[in-house]
């Protein structure tokens, strides 16, 4: 089997989405009073608590290792269930938290949106921070079906060639 076969292609789009997002924001927040950390926070719930008491290396480096660790993990939850080689429990819990993420993160970010539109409107920076952000919520959206398919679809029996 190829690494970079359609069905492992989650296992490297989704984090490198996510750091792009990332670096990005950093980069834009050096810039910015007040930082564009409170956009991304719904792809990256823990680097919103670090952010909130600590600021800094820490906050960065939560910012990018946790991230792309944990986009990491959402992407070989898709791979492995597009893949068929999850089992069903775990393919049904995989499903339960990638539409946790994407319903979570969804929430998070139309409500920084929402106050993103209710002061001075959105700047082409906020629109491309919520275009990255809106990707990857509808990449975890395709990660849940598959999972919740996987979960639920007859188990597929694997021959030698």
């Amino acid at each position: 089997m190829r690494f970079f076969s359609r069905s492992r292609l989650s296992l490297i789009v989704l984090p490198a989405l996510y750091l792009l997002l990332a670096i990005f924001t950093i980069f834009v927040s050096a810039t910015v009073p007040g930082g564009a950390y409170y956009r991304i926070i719904g792809v990256n719930l823990v680097a919103g608590m670090v952010g909130m008491v600590s600021e800094g290396v820490l906050f960065y480096s939560v910012l990018l290792i946790f991230g792309a660790a944990w986009w990491l993990l959402i992407g070989a939850i898709g791979a492995q269930s597009r893949g068929g080689g999850i089992s069903r429990p775990i393919a049904a819990l995989g499903g339960l938290l990638s539409l946790a993420v994407a319903l979570g993160g969804a929430a998070i970010t139309s409500s920084a949106l929402d106050e993103d539109l209710r002061k001075a409107g959105l700047s082409t920076v906020g629109v491309i921070q919520y275009v990255l952000v809106g990707m990857l919520i509808l990449a975890v959206l395709f990660v849940a079906f598959y999972s919740a398919r996987a979960a639920v679809s007859p188990v597929k029996i694997r021959t030698s060639r």
